[in-house]
């Protein structure tokens, strides 16, 4: 009688955890299509930032002529990734966090303060700042085929 409930105890057993493994298996391709998402998310990121760099109205505002403005610099922030492949000037745009600005003595560089993608009608929006020329901004992109494009943007002066 011990054997038996020995026996239907570790069948028990055996079976809750196959049963236990089940989810973990399928987590991984949960996991794969989390990753797959970050991948779109910078990549997103990446072309909008691209695009509001490039924006002809900020062009005037650059003054590439002066050397203290190139490479351009941009604050990392919950929206700006350091690893973004940015470029600006022929030269990589150059990632610097707060406290760098601060300590570096940087007054040149352009702050990301909004970035907002909608992944159902393909939308984003961005604010932005240039402390040094006392502008601000803000864009409209659209994604048509992958490809992010401005629809519409302003610069305002402080």
């Amino acid at each position: 009688m011990k054997y038996i409930h020995l026996l239907l105890t570790l069948s028990l057993f055996v079976q809750c955890q196959n049963t236990s493994k089940k989810p973990k298996e399928s987590n991984m391709s949960t996991v794969a299509d989390t990753s797959h998402h970050t991948h779109n998310v910078i990549n997103d990121t990446t072309q909008i930032l691209q695009q509001i760099i490039d924006l002809p109205q900020l062009q005037p505002y650059y003054h590439s002529n002066l050397p203290e403005r190139v490479p351009l610099v941009v604050e990392k922030n919950q929206y700006v990734f350091a690893k973004s492949a940015l470029k600006k000037f022929d030269k990589p745009v150059v990632f610097l966090a707060k406290t760098d600005l601060v300590s570096q003595n940087t007054k040149a560089y352009l702050t990301i303060t909004k970035l907002a993608i909608d992944t159902q009608t393909k939308k984003a929006t961005v604010e932005f700042k240039y402390p040094i020329e006392g502008i601000g901004g803000q864009a409209s992109l659209v994604n048509s085929q992958g490809k992010w494009e401005v629809a519409k943007a302003s610069i305002y002066e402080k």
